[in-house]
C-alpha cells in the first residue's frame, strides 16, 4: 500500500505523522539514556554496599558463615560489574545508534518537506495565474457585451449620426477582439494548469510521499532492530549473573555448623589442663594475703609467640614456618630460572652477559641464606614446642669468593623496633647428629635461653609481622630474563602490547601469571600472550 496513491490528498497528515515518528525516536532515546543512568547508579550503589561490608581477613575469616558471606559480597561486586557492562553496551549499541537515527531522519525529512512544499507552491502559482486569466476573460467578455448593447441601441436610434455609429462599431469590434484574445489565453492557461495538476497528483507528489513512506519505514525497521539490541544487551549478561547467583548458592551450601564449632575449638584451645581444686586457706595466713587480686600486667608479644598458650603458640609457629617455606620456594624458583638463563647466555653470549646473571645469583644466594636462617629459627622453636629434637642447621647458598657474609642487603624482617629476638638452639659446630643426640640433656637445660649458632656472622634479622614482605623496598627480588622463541604471529591491540611475528627471538622480562608475558625485542617492550611463545 502506497502513501502516494492512497493518501494523495493527505500531505499535511504525512508531514505531521513523520514528525511525530522522529519525536518518538527521541523519546526512546531519552528512555535508554535514563536507563543507562539507572544502571550506573545501581552499580555505584552496589559497589558502595560491597565496600561497606567487605571485611579484611582476620581470625573470624576461617568460619564458614563468614567466608560464605564474604563470597556473597564478592559476587555482589561481580553483579555490579555486569550492571556496568549493561550500561556500556546500551550506550554503544542502542543509545548512540538511536541518536544517529534521529539525526539522519530529521535531515531526510527536512529535505522531503522542502521538496513537497516547492511542488505545492508551483501548483498554487499555476492556479493563481489561471484565476487571473479567467477574470481577465470575464471582464473582456462583459465589456464586449456592453459594446454590443450600445451598438444595437445606436443602430435603432433614427437620430444617431453616421460618425457616432461608426465609432460604436469600432468600439464593438475592439472589445469583441479583446474578449476573444482573453478567451484564447484563458483556454491555454486552463489546459496548461490541468496538465500541471495531473502531473502534480499523479507523479510528482506521489513520488515525494513514497519517499516519505520509505523514510518512515526505515525509521521503524531500525527502531525495531535497536529494541532487539536493547533486549540482547541484557540477555547476554544473564548467564554471568546466573553464575554469580549460583556461586552465592554454593557459598550458602558450604556453610557447615559442625566445622565452625570445630574451628572455634581449634582457634582458642590453649592446651592447659583444668585447674586443681581450690584449697581452704585459714584466715590471716600468709597464703591468704597472696590470694588478693592484683592488677594484671599487659603481656608483651614475643617473636616466638611464647606469650600465647601452648596450642596457639604451636599454631602460630606452624603458620610462620609455612610462610617462610613459601618465600623459600619462590626464591629458589628465581634461582633456578637465573641458572638456566646463565647457561643459555654462556652457550650464546650474543643473547646476554653471563656475568650480570652471576651477580644476580649472588644476591639471590644471600637472600636464600637470610630466609633459610629465619626458617631454621622458627623451625627450632616449633620443634621445641612439639618436643622434637632441633632440626639440622641449614646449608649456605652464598659460596662465591669476595662476598662478605655480613651483607648490607640483608633481609629486613620488621620496620619497627621489637624486643630482642630469642635465638633458637643448634647443635655445636663440628659435631655429628649422633653426637648431638648424646648431648640432648645439656641442650634441654638451655631451653630457657637458647642460642642460634650460625656458621658465619651475619646481620641479625629483626622481628616481622605475619603480613610483612620478605624483601625490603631497597632490596627487590632479582628479575629473570629468559630468551624465548615466538611460535605464532601476534598483532598488538593497544599501546601496552607488542606485535611479534613467528620465529622471532624475544627476551621474557616478566611472567604476569595471567596468560601474559612482558617481553623485550631490541629497544621495544610490551605484552604478548604466553601461549604464543616458548622458552629456548
Amino acid at each position: 500500500m502506497s502513501w502516494g496513491t492512497e493518501l494523495w490528498d493527505q500531505y499535511d497528515t504525512i508531514c505531521h505523522f513523520t514528525d511525530q515518528g522522529i519525536e518518538h525516536v527521541k523519546r526512546v532515546s531519552n528512555y535508554v539514556k535514563d536507563r543507562i543512568h539507572v544502571e550506573n547508579s545501581y552499580a555505584k550503589e552496589l559497589r558502595r554496599l560491597v565496600r561497606s561490608y567487605k571485611k579484611k581477613d582476620d581470625e573470624s575469616s576461617c568460619f564458614t558463615t563468614v567466608s560464605s558471606f564474604a563470597k556473597m559480597v564478592q559476587e555482589t561486586n561481580d553483579l555490579a560489574n555486569q550492571r556496568e557492562i549493561i550500561s556500556e553496551n546500551l550506550q554503544g549499541s542502542v543509545l548512540e545508534p538511536l541518536k544517529q537515527l534521529m539525526r539522519d531522519k530529521t535531515i531526510e525529512r527536512r529535505k522531503l518537506v522542502n521538496d513537497g512544499n516547492e511542488l505545492l507552491r508551483q501548483l498554487k502559482n499555476q492556479m493563481e495565474n489561471l484565476e487571473k486569466t479567467k477574470k481577465a476573460y470575464e471582464k473582456a467578455s462583459e465589456e464586449a457585451e456592453v459594446a454590443q448593447v450600445n451598438h444595437d441601441k445606436g443602430d435603432k436610434d433614427q437620430n444617431m449620426t453616421k460618425a457616432k455609429m461608426d465609432k460604436l462599431t469600432g468600439i464593438l469590434r475592439t472589445k469583441t477582439n479583446h474578449a476573444e484574445e482573453c478567451r484564447n489565453n484563458y483556454l491555454l492557461f486552463l489546459e496548461e494548469t490541468n496538465k500541471k495538476q495531473e502531473l502534480h497528483y499523479s507523479s510528482q507528489m506521489p513520488e515525494v510521499m513514497t519517499r516519505f513512506q520509505h523514510m518512515d519505514t526505515g525509521r521503524i525497521t531500525r527502531l525495531r532492530e535497536l529494541m532487539r539490541s536493547y533486549a540482547d544487551v541484557q540477555r547476554n549478561v544473564m548467564p554471568i549473573i546466573g553464575k554469580c547467583l549460583d556461586s552465592i548458592t554454593a557459598a550458602a551450601d558450604g556453610i557447615d555448623p559442625v566445622k565452625d564449632c570445630e574451628q572455634l575449638v581449634k582457634n582458642h584451645k590453649t592446651g592447659f589442663s583444668t585447674p586443681d581444686a581450690v584449697q581452704f586457706v585459714e584466715y590471716g595466713s600468709k597464703q591468704a594475703a597472696k590470694t588478693k587480686t592484683s592488677r594484671s600486667k599487659k603481656v608483651e608479644p614475643k617473636e616466638d609467640f611464647s606469650h600465647l598458650p601452648p596450642e596457639q603458640q604451636r599454631r602460630k609457629l606452624q603458620a610462620k614456618v609455612d610462610e617462610l617455606d613459601a618465600a623459600m620456594q619462590k626464591t629458589l624458583s628465581d634461582k633456578t630460572a637465573m641458572e638456566k638463563m646463565q647457561t643459555v647466555y654462556t652457550q650464546n653470549p650474543a643473547l646476554g652477559d653471563p656475568k650480570q646473571i652471576q651477580q644476580s645469583l649472588e644476591v639471590t644466594h644471600a637472600k636464600l641464606d637470610d630466609v633459610n636462617a629465619e626458617l631454621y629459627k622458627f623451625k627450632t622453636w616449633l620443634h621445641e614446642v612439639e618436643g622434637k629434637p632441633p632440626p639440622d642447621p641449614p646449608n649456605r647458598y652464598l659460596a662465591a669468593p669476595g662476598i662478605s657474609p655480613a651483607r648490607t642487603s640483608s633481609v629486613t624482617i620488621s620496620k619497627s623496633s621489637p624486643t630482642p629476638a630469642r635465638k633458637a638452639p643448634t647443635r655445636p659446630a663440628g659435631l655429628s647428629k649422633q653426637q648431638q643426640q648424646q648431648q640432648q640433656p645439656q641442650a634441654q637445660m638451655q631451653r630457657q635461653q637458647p642460642q642460634v649458632q650460625q656458621q658465619q656472622p651475619q646481620a641479625v634479622p629483626t622481628q616481622q609481622s605475619q603480613d610483612d614482605e620478605w624483601f625490603s623496598d631497597d632490596d627487590e627480588p632479582p628479575s629473570t630474563v629468559l630468551p624465548a622463541n615466538v611460535k605464532y604471529d601476534f598483532e598488538a591491540q593497544n599501546s601496552e602490547e607488542l606485535s611479534v611475528t613467528a620465529d622471532e627471538v624475544v627476551q621474557v622480562i616478566e611472567d604476569l601469571g595471567d596468560g601474559w608475558l612482558k617481553v623485550k625485542r631490541d629497544e621495544e617492550t610490551g605484552y604478548v600472550p604466553s601461549s604464543y611463545v616458548e622458552y629456548i
